[in-house]
This record gives C-alpha cells, structure tokens and sequence, in this order.
C-alpha cells in the first residue's frame, strides 16, 4: 500500500464528509481517487498550505507537542481537501501540497473549491491557535508511474505548478493568507466567490499586488497576485 493511501486511511473522517461532494456509502470510493490511472498530462489545481510561524514556536516545544500540533493541522486540513474532491500529494514538515483534478475526481469543478481554502485558512491550529497560509497554482501536470512504483497503485506527478508553488511560498509574508496568481484567480475562482452586499460582513480583505518571486522566469522576477487575507471579527461592507 502507498504512503498516499496510509495517509489517507489515518486521517479519514468520514462521518465528518458533507457539504459540496456528500461522503458516499463507502469509504473505498473515496479511496479509489488515489489510485494510479494510467499517464497522463492533465489540468491541475495545487494547493501548498503551511503553519504560520511554525520553526519558530518548534524551537521551544517538545517533539511531542510538535506531532500533536501537526496532527491537528492535518487532521483537519485533510479531512476538507477530502471533502472538495482533492487528494493528498506530499508533506513537508509542517506543509501539506494536495491535487485537485478530473483525473482524480470526475465531479471536479474549480470554481467550487475557493470555500475549501477559505475554510483553511480561516481557522487556528493546536492549543496555541497557529495560523496557515495557502499558496493556489493552477495549470497543467504530468502523472506517472516510476519503474519502483509499477505493479502498485502509487505514482508520481510533476510540473510548473508544483514549482510555482513553491517558490511562492518563499517569497511571500507568513500571513492568514492565501495568494492567488491573480490571472488564475480572474480564470477559475472569482465567479465560484461569495461577495458581501453593502452592510453585510465579509471576513477577507481582497487586494491585487505585484510580489517579486524568483526562478519563475519573469523579468526582474515579479508576478501578480490576488491575495485574500482572513479578517476573523470580520468588517462591514461600506454603501457606496
């Protein structure tokens, strides 16, 4: 069985699943996204989310209290990337990158996760209430078996988004946020996005803002966001 499928096994909530995609009748269905379906390059949503200030608050803390912060984190943010339809791709210490795709789940529809990362970032993680961010990269990636993982149901995936993610998150502020290349955002999430009407609440502050992020092939490194940072008493839409 691959580290993909323990992964999920562990954290599996299903009585928790409801919402945009129902939980089913059985969990193995559930299952069934992480299995490998043959090559294919494929159109892809990643989602790379990461503790605020986590290496930080490490250095005091015991391994324990570590594992049990992480767990939380995890715990939860998987169970939601479980519920849009994504599957769990990687971890990285405190970061977890997950896959949101018609290869993987054929009800996928983009502009119906931006309430999934909301969700994410809008909560606090473990006893001392950590904060996340998120880093969305859309486009296309490849998915394949390595010779090591033929005759199992593991695989491997690579691209541009996956490296533009990355490097995002090394240049951006460890902030309740989440950043948006501000061309995929206007593509495939605006239209799925709830607004607050004049004297309503809203709880994201929404703006557009040029980051200089390197090794993305860009002159001088810069690139476009759209950044959507939690407010968590919220604000009242003006009347204009």
């Amino acid at each position: 069985m691959s580290k993909r499928s323990n992964f999920y096994q562990y954290y599996q909530k299903p009585t928790t699943l409801s919402g945009l995609l129902q939980k089913s009748s059985s969990a193995i269905s559930h299952q069934q996204r992480y299995t490998f379906k043959g090559e294919a390059i494929v159109g892809a949503v990643i989602l790379r989310c990461d503790l605020n200030g986590y290496s930080v608050w490490a250095k005091s803390k015991s391994l324990k209290e570590r594992a049990q912060l992480l767990d939380d984190f995890f715990s939860s943010v998987f169970t939601d990337i479980d519920q849009y339809g994504g599957v769990y791709f990687r971890d990285e210490g405190d970061c977890l990158v997950a896959i949101f795709s018609s290869y993987f789940d054929t009800t996928f529809n983009s502009q119906n996760i931006d309430p999934l990362f909301k969700k994410i970032i809008g909560r606090t993680y473990g006893k001392d209430e950590l904060t996340a961010k998120a880093i969305i990269s859309c486009g296309q990636i490849a998915i394949f078996q390595k010779n090591h993982e033929v005759g199992t149901d593991d695989w491997s995936a690579e691209g541009e988004p996956f490296v533009f993610a990355a490097r995002v998150e090394q240049a951006v502020e460890s902030k309740k946020r989440i950043y948006y290349r501000k061309k995929d955002f206007e593509d495939y999430f605006k239209s799925g996005t709830s607004w607050a009407q004049p004297g309503g609440i809203y709880y994201w502050d929404v703006s557009n803002k040029s980051i200089q992020v390197t090794g993305l092939g860009k002159i001088a490194g810069w690139e476009e966001f759209s950044i959507h940072e939690h407010i968590p008493n919220g604000r009242i839409q003006p009347y204009v």
